[in-house]
């Protein structure tokens, strides 16, 4: 596997990066946001807008984001599609909250790291290292997709929360049924254009986290 971290601090990530190369032997590439910039340039637009109105179509509905946040979610999406085959990469990661302080992030990549995760590639929140190396495992070895969750734990009814702004919707697996979804703002900033998708229910659920090798 091969790795794309995009953010502008990459040597916070280094020492992190470096040991999972050594163990594993898994390549990583550090971008940054004028890479991002151009992919999202670089993608076409004509296939962008028809993107965007087929996956607005096929949502149970659009809650809160605009046609321009969804449009530039499915531009951002192809542009990636893009960069990962020029750099023969099958996963990327993006420090969505640094880049968007250093207003170096084109368009949300929420709708990217679903359809991403979809299909068998990995598209991870936050530069999540560990998070990304768990899901590289997971889903090769299971054929089933995953996304990052912050976990909330409820005591009272002996229950966790696993949520997050990204899921795939192919929880079955990858040649499984899409969950239906919802278009949502992302919930942290109230823009940008996310999936809720509607889970299965009473399935069993694999929960993860690759271990930091230093």
């Amino acid at each position: 596997s091969k790795v794309l971290v995009a953010g502008e601090n990459a040597p916070a990530r280094q020492g992190l990066v470096n040991s999972y190369r050594q163990q594993f032997g898994t390549g990583f590439r550090f971008i940054g946001g004028k890479e991002l910039r151009a992919a999202f340039e670089g993608a076409d637009a004509r296939a962008a807008r028809k993107a965007a109105e087929e996956f607005t179509t096929n949502a149970l509905r659009v809650v809160e984001p605009t046609p321009q946040e969804i449009y530039s979610g499915l531009r951002f999406y192809l542009g990636l599609q893009n960069l990962l085959k020029e750099q023969q990469a099958n996963a990327i990661t993006i420090d969505c909250f640094g880049t968007l302080a250093a207003n170096t992030l084109p368009g949300y990549p929420c709708i990217a790291w679903s359809k991403l995760n979809d299909a068998g590639l990995y598209g991870v929140c936050e530069a999540d290292i560990p998070s990304t190396m768990t899901q590289m495992l997971v889903t090769s070895y299971a054929e089933v997709p995953g996304f990052v969750t912050d976990p909330v734990f409820d005591t009272s009814r002996n229950e966790v929360i696993h949520a997050h702004c990204v899921s795939a919707t192919r929880m079955k697996g990858l040649n499984g049924p899409s969950s239906p979804y919802i278009i949502r703002n992302h919930l942290e900033t109230n823009e940008g254009a996310v999936l809720q998708v509607i889970m299965p229910v009473g399935d069993t659920v694999t929960v993860a986290r690759f271990a930091d090798p230093r």
